[in-house]
C-alpha cells in the first residue's frame, strides 16, 4: 500500500500503538522525541520496523513530514513474508535489534543463577559475544535430541515448547524460563531436551559453549566465582529434566 502524506502530517506519534512499517520514497520528514526535534530524513529511510517486527509495542518516537511525503506501508504480515522469501535481509533487521536490546540483555544476564554477581565488564564482553538471530513465525529455535552447545535467550517475541511432540507451554521474554541451553553451554548436555517453535516474530541470542569458555577465560575472578556455583546449579538444572 502507498499513502501520500501533506506537509506536517503525522506518520506516526510517539506512545501510540501500531504494527505497520513505512518505507519513506519521497519528501522528508522529521523525526521528534518528547516534544523535541532529533533529526530530520530524507527519501529511502525506513520507519517503524521495530513496531512490526514485535520489537516495540508503542512507537517511541514521532514522525511528522517536513514536505509532500510518499510512503510504502507494509504491515506485519508483509514484512514476515518478505522475511521469509529473502532470508539474506534478515541480518540488517538482526542487527538493529541487538542493538535495541543490548542494555536489557546485560540486566537479564544479571539475573542468571551461575553468573549473577558477576563484574559488569565480563557480562558486558560476554554479552557483545552472543550472536543474533531473527526467527520467523512457524520455525524452530531449537529442536529436541537434536545436537547443540549454545544457550539461547528469547529476546522478544513468543515460542511454544513442545516435548515428544507434545505442547507443555508457550513462554515470552517476560518468564523465568525464557533461557534455554544453560546445560549444552557448561559442557554438560550435548543435545537440547526440547523443541521451541516461534509463534510470532522471535529475536533470539545464542550463546556457544567455546565463546562461554573463552571469555570467562579473561577474567579470573568471574571464573573463580562461576566455579564454586557450578556443581549446584548443574544439580538443579538436571532435577528439572
Amino acid at each position: 500500500t502507498t499513502k501520500t502524506f501533506m506537509p506536517e502530517e503525522t506518520i506516526m506519534r510517539q506512545g501510540d500503538t501500531g504494527t505497520d512499517m513505512y518505507v519513506l520514497s519521497r519528501g522528508s520528514v522529521s523525526v521528534e522525541q518528547g516534544g523535541q526535534h532529533v533529526i530530520d530524513l530524507q527519501a529511502a529511510t525506513v520507519v517503524g520496523e521495530m513496531a512490526a517486527l514485535g520489537v516495540e509495542r508503542r512507537r517511541n518516537a514521532t514522525i511528522r513530514c517536513r514536505t509532500v511525503c510518499i510512503c510504502a506501508i507494509a504491515s506485519r504480515e508483509d514484512l514476515v513474508s518478505t522475511l521469509e522469501e529473502f532470508p539474506e535481509e534478515r541480518e540488517m533487521f538482526e542487527t538493529v535489534c541487538a542493538a535495541r536490546n543490548d542494555v536489557k540483555l546485560r540486566e537479564r544476564l544479571m539475573r542468571l543463577p551461575l553468573i549473577a554477581s558477576c563484574s559488569r565488564t565480563f557480562l558486558t564482553t560476554l554479552s557483545n559475544q552472543l550472536r543474533s538471530k531473527i526467527v520467523l513465525p512457524g520455525h524452530s529455535i531449537v529442536k529436541q535430541e537434536v545436537p547443540g552447545d549454545a544457550m539461547i535467550l528469547l529476546d522478544f517475541g513468543t515460542a511454544d515448547a513442545f516435548m515428544e511432540g507434545e505442547h507443555v507451554w508457550t513462554v515470552n521474554p517476560h518468564d523465568e524460563g525464557d533461557t534455554w541451553g544453560e546445560l549444552n553451554v557448561l559442557g554438560q548436555e550435548t543435545q537440547y531436551h526440547l523443541t521451541l517453535k516461534a509463534n510470532t516474530v522471535c529475536h533470539v541470542r545464542y550463546l556457544p559453549y567455546l565463546v562461554f569458555q573463552r571469555t570467562t577465560k579473561l577474567f579470573s575472578a568471574d571464573a573463580a566465582l562461576i566455579e564454586t556455583r557450578l556443581p549446584q546449579r548443574i544439580v538443579e538444572l538436571r532435577s528439572r529434566l
